[in-house]
């Protein structure tokens, strides 16, 4: 089973990235999506540089150079050029981004899961 993958809010923003359709009425997906970019870098480049991933019951570890090109680069800001380029700076509400944002932070650990 996938156990922690979807803790990560990367993940929540990639999924409500795909269903773009459904989702852009009600999310300012560029938001969302600057929000993961200054957050995933500050965990990636400032504290704690690595992300652990339980995946099937393996714990796979990625650091260095595999951390920067899989996270940083596709997900972090390949996320945030897609939602700009195809969204710009949306006239969504931000509020329920601000919420959905705020969910996350109540209902996962963060500090356990990032390692702060």
């Amino acid at each position: 089973m996938l156990t922690n993958v979807f803790k990560f809010f990367t993940i929540w923003v990639l999924i409500l990235t795909i269903f773009n359709k459904y989702t852009n009425s009600i999310f300012n997906l560029t938001f969302l999506s600057l929000v993961v970019l200054i957050a995933g870098f500050y965990l990636s480049f400032v504290h704690p540089k690595y992300y652990n991933f339980e995946i099937f019951g393996n714990t796979i570890k990625i650091d260095g150079f595999n951390r920067f090109i899989l996270v940083d680069l596709i997900l972090h800001l390949g996320v945030f050029l897609y939602n700009y380029n195809k969204f710009g700076l949306s006239t969504v509400s931000i509020l329920p981004s601000i919420l959905l944002i705020l969910f996350y932070l109540i209902s996962v650990d963060f500090h356990d899961l990032y390692k702060l």
